[in-house]
């Protein structure tokens, strides 16, 4: 019997998103919340059955097992999945429940798989976040992959607000008005994707907040956040670098420096602008770098 366990970061929405150049694409953002995949292969003596996992992740089973030549009858494959992320907010779990499956059914196969091989087989089953990469990077969620590695992430605090309610990330990009909205962005989005890109090459976290928050405003015509601007106002006043959004989901993620200290102030105000709605989350968290990590 051979058993691993790994796990993947899930995100705070997007450091930007939009389309340039022709492109729809993203710049990653994950964060120190993960989804641990425990895979367990046996010999055909031992019944292993999968009864628990969604449609999703079973996709994603399938899909890595033909990639490699098999079907599920040949292989004694268990899978559980126990994660740290909230569904339908934007946060990237089932990107990292997909990633995971695949990082870790190739692992226990003995085969190696690149991050753009894990990507091309994660757009099958749907739009995914390239958090499959240890770089930050620029990603077409939709269908090309891979369209730029920016670097690793500087040290940037994020405070994810979760203020309630789910989207729907496969309805939301089936939006007929969806690209019309995004090309009217374009010329922002673009100012955006620089600062940001600019702010990771040289380690300023100022330019990644500016560029971040750009986006989120620019975001407003097309899944409105009723508080945002007052979070931005609020944040900056009290020491943030900027706030991001999850462009297709519900959270907002509060940037701020490392050793930051006044993070329940901060989180009071926030209560306050919300006037201490019943379903509001807190996550302190950080940025880091994507991809699988052998628990």
């Amino acid at each position: 019997m051979k058993k691993i366990a790994i796990k993947v970061p899930g995100t705070c929405g997007e450091l930007v998103q939009g389309i340039c150049k022709g492109n729809n694409f993203h710049v990653t953002c994950p964060i120190e919340l993960f989804s641990y995949i425990h895979l367990e292969l046996a010999d055909s003596n031992k019944d292993l059955q999968n009864f628990s996992l969604q449609e999703k992740s079973r996709q994603a089973l399938i899909s890595t097992l033909n990639y490699f030549g098999l079907s599920e009858k040949d292989v004694n494959l268990k899978i559980e999945i126990f994660s740290e992320i909230p569904s339908e907010k934007g946060m990237g779990s089932s990107s990292a429940d997909i990633i995971g499956i695949i990082l870790g059914v190739s692992i226990l196969l003995n085969q190696k798989i690149s991050a753009d091989e894990v990507a091309k087989l994660a757009l099958t089953i749907e739009p995914t976040d390239g958090i499959m990469y240890e770089d930050i990077v620029c990603f077409d969620h939709l269908k090309k992959g891979l369209l730029e590695k920016i670097g690793q992430p500087p040290l940037i605090n994020v405070l994810v607000i979760d203020p309630g309610g789910c989207v729907d990330t496969l309805e939301f990009n089936r939006r007929e008005d969806l690209i019309k909205l995004r090309l009217e962005n374009q010329k922002d989005i673009t100012q955006a994707l620089e600062l940001v890109k600019k702010g990771i090459v040289e380690n300023n976290i100022k330019l990644i907040g500016e560029g971040a928050t750009l986006s989120a405003l620019c975001n407003q015509k097309i899944l409105f956040k009723k508080e945002l601007e007052k979070i931005i106002s609020t944040s900056y006043k009290m020491g943030a670098v900027g706030v991001n959004a999850a462009h297709s989901g519900v959270v907002l993620g509060v940037l701020l420096p490392p050793n930051y200290y006044e993070i329940e102030n901060l989180k009071n105000e926030i209560i306050r602008i919300y006037k201490c709605n019943k379903e509001l989350n807190f996550y302190e968290t950080k940025l880091i770098g994507g991809g699988g990590r052998i628990v």
